[in-house]
Parts: structure tokens; sequence; C-alpha cells
């Protein structure tokens, strides 16, 4: 699979998660929510930022539980229920697919 953007064909596995991680920049991000039908708040771009850099430090994506406690450090209103209302799909899995990165091995 794969989509277009400004001229560039970005390829894609089956679920939609970039094949080079290091193609990602906030411009793919942007189209990929947008193929998702996901409208990104300010919210959406700090949890997809967060998954990020976790990744980036850890070479793993957080725990839920991390990543709230990460957002609420950062003066984010989050619990585990504003933050799966954010995506339409696990917020872990969704953040990670628009953060460029893999999909997480937890899940399924």
């Amino acid at each position: 699979m794969s989509f277009e953007l400004n001229g560039r064909v970005f390829l894609t596995n089956f679920e939609g998660f970039l094949e080079n991680m290091d193609e990602w920049d906030k411009n793919v991000m942007f189209e990929m929510a947008k193929i998702d039908n996901i409208t990104l708040t300010d919210l959406h771009i700090a949890v997809i930022n967060e998954v990020r850099q976790y990744f980036i430090d850890f070479n793993a994506t957080p725990k839920v539980r991390i990543l709230i406690k990460m957002l609420k450090d950062k003066g984010y209103d989050i619990d585990s229920s504003k933050l799966a209302s954010l995506f339409n799909d696990s917020a872990i899995k969704m953040a990670s697919k628009l953060a460029g990165l893999k999909k997480p091995a937890q899940c399924i």
C-alpha cells in the first residue's frame, strides 16, 4: 500500500504504517491522519510527539499509563478515557502510526 504527498510516494504496510520511519515529518503525519479521518488537535499532536520521542529514546512505545504520566508532567489534562477518545482505534497504536513508527508489539 502507499499514499502520495507533494509528488512523493510513501510506502505503508496493509494497516497504513509507514515502511520507512525516516520518511516521517509533520506533513506526513497530517496526511496520514486525513486518510484515517482524524482531525488533529494540539492534544493529538502532543500525544504523537511524546510517543515518537519515547520510541527514539527507548526503541519501544510507551505503555498507556507511562504516556499519560509524561503528558501530565508537561501540563496536559488527560486521563485514560480522554486518551482513548482521541483516536478511532487504540491510542498507542494510532499515535505510533501517525508518528511514523512501526506497529507496537503489544498491539494486535
